[in-house]
């Protein structure tokens, strides 16, 4: 699932350098569920900076389940900072569902897998 609306302030907190600049004209970064748990969910943040040989990403274009949304642009998936959002934690009053990605729209073309 690919949501928005996270803080920059708060990824740094929960992932402890993401994002590497805190940014004055945009505020937030999107994330995107890599797992859902009973205890708390594993996200990781996205970003539309990566390199296809180090990080999956969702392809622009891909059309979103559960929602009229298409991706407008390639959001790769900044995995090594992934961290757990509590199902009662601060975020989720903040991040907007943008839609279920199907796994055909996630690209793997990483050298070292």
């Amino acid at each position: 699932m690919f949501f928005t609306g996270v803080a920059d302030k708060e990824l740094r907190q929960c992932t402890g350098s993401f994002p590497a600049t805190l940014r004055k004209d945009k505020t937030t970064h999107p994330v995107f569920l890599l797992q859902a748990r009973n205890t708390g969910h594993l996200m990781c943040p996205c970003s539309s900076k990566g390199d296809r040989r180090k990080h999956r990403y969702i392809a622009s274009g891909c059309k979103l389940e559960m929602t009229p949304n298409v991706m407008d642009r390639d959001s790769f998936l900044i995995e090594q900072y992934r961290f757990t959002v509590p199902l009662d934690h601060r975020f989720q009053k903040y991040l907007r569902f943008h839609g279920q990605v199907p796994d055909t729209c996630i690209h793997d073309e990483r050298v070292e897998k």
